[in-house]
């Protein structure tokens, strides 16, 4: 079964395909070609989701707790964030890092997207402390709301564990991440929550015309 990933991929080359024929034959693409482009063009722009989505991008503190098991005291940690914009406003890339005292320093990167083809929001994580890639799928639940889900193996019962997330955004630029785990027999608890305070905003990137001009001058 083909993935959603290699099917676009495979689009996309068709696409091309077909620009370069046509331009090399020296015609213009037929009605169907053209609608097949515009279509695809329509697919792969950032829509209003990545234009909200890019409004995190910048740095910022975070406050972290870890409950290692229902009902015990929380973890504090203290890290930093920076939360850039990436492939043309389609993607937010996160670096994160923290002190975890006697485990040593954590650095964490997320990816963040919007799925315009499953219509959802798609968040990525890997870091120094795991060797798995962690997914989690989701939709928004209220404005500034957005909730994800998915599955994990716990190492020490080799057994599936449900995770939701939870991601909300408010005015000031405050950002709170939290997550819940459900193992199997168990209920719900709250395992992490991570506060971001938005110190200052993601540096935009120099157009090639101005930086280009300053070296003449």
């Amino acid at each position: 079964m083909k993935t959603p990933t290699l099917i676009t991929l495979g689009a996309a080359l068709l696409i091309a395909t077909i620009t370069v024929t046509a331009q090399d034959a020296g015609k213009k693409p037929t009605d169907d070609q053209a609608a097949m482009m515009e279509a695809w063009q329509k697919l792969i722009a950032p829509g209003p989701q990545h234009k909200e989505l890019r409004k995190l991008a910048g740095d910022y503190t975070v406050k972290q707790q870890v409950w290692m098991a229902p009902g015990t005291p929380p973890m504090d940690i203290d890290g930093t964030s920076k939360i850039r914009v990436a492939m043309g406003g389609r993607y937010l890339i996160e670096n994160f890092n923290a002190d975890m005292g006697p485990m040593g320093k954590f650095f964490g990167r997320g990816t963040y997207g919007y799925d315009k083809i499953r219509k959802e929001y798609v968040h990525s994580w890997i870091d120094n402390m795991n060797t798995g890639i962690s997914i989690t799928r989701g939709k928004e639940t209220k404005p500034g709301v957005i909730e994800l889900h998915g599955e994990e193996i716990d190492p020490m019962t080799n057994q599936k564990v449900k995770f939701r997330a939870v991601s909300s955004t408010n005015s000031e630029g405050k950002r709170v991440f939290q997550m819940y785990a459900t193992k199997k027999g168990q209920e719900e608890y709250k395992m992490m929550e991570i506060v971001y305070t938005k110190t200052g905003e993601a540096p935009k990137k120099k157009k090639k015309g101005a930086a280009d001009s300053k070296k003449k001058d």
